[in-house]
């Protein structure tokens, strides 16, 4: 019924030309459209990954920002998913990041398959072939979310006691190894034979995200205010 109801209102209510028609009438020539949209692929590529590696799933319309001057994409709200002390992944949220018929419009396969899709396999490999520098980022920034809603603390107990703060950093490198195996995804591509087997990962995770995210059926399941038909 979900699935129904989405392409009614895709077919009869809102086209998927809303987002590009808006983009091509801002911007004065073929040349500077041409780079605007290629920023943009950039912008979504990179965001969209690592929002996924965060689990930060509902990228809803009003917390994305377009510049028309640079084409730059800026996320608002960013919060990754914490539950029960460490980040885990939101059932909920059905797509692993936006990427709906609008935003494919406006793209097109040359950008969505090339700059895009470039971007997040030089996102994946940078970081998983650095990990143990990477981990050192992620732990500063985790540590910010984790503290807040960890265990022992609460209204009345802002501070955490020692037992408490052990539980912080356990749950702390939970998440951490949570986000590089989000990003691994499959192993069937690592053990590939090669002088580049962290590219071959990189590039098999790539293609099945981006087909699960445009998935109709994963779409269609997600929230009304997600507005999937933009």
């Amino acid at each position: 019924a979900r699935l129904d109801a989405f392409k009614k209102v895709c077919d009869d209510v809102v086209p998927d030309h809303c987002l590009s028609s808006w983009v091509e009438k801002s911007i004065p020539n073929a040349n500077s459209l041409f780079m605007l949209k290629k920023q943009v692929a950039q912008g979504f590529g990179v965001s969209g990954i690592l929002c996924y590696a965060l689990a930060i799933g509902y990228r809803r319309p009003q917390h994305i920002m377009l510049s028309r001057s640079t084409g730059k994409i800026t996320q608002s709200f960013i919060r990754a998913n914490v539950s029960q002390g460490i980040i885990q992944f939101d059932e909920s949220v059905y797509v692993p990041f936006r990427l709906t018929r609008n935003i494919h419009r406006l793209l097109g396969n040359f950008l969505v398959d090339g700059v895009m899709s470039l971007s997040m396999v030089a996102v994946i490999e940078a970081i998983l072939r650095n990990k143990s520098l990477f981990s050192h980022y992620l732990y500063a920034v985790l540590r910010n979310e984790l503290m807040p809603r960890a265990p022992g603390r609460n209204e009345r107990n802002v501070s955490l006691g020692p037992n408490d703060l052990d539980t912080v950093e356990d749950n702390l490198e939970k998440s951490v190894r949570y986000v590089f195996r989000r990003l691994e995804g499959s192993t069937d591509a690592t053990a590939a034979s090669g002088s580049t087997p962290a590219l071959l990962s990189a590039i098999s995770r790539v293609e099945e995200l981006l087909a699960s995210a445009q998935n109709q059926q994963a779409q269609s399941q997600m929230e009304p205010s997600w507005h999937a038909w933009f």
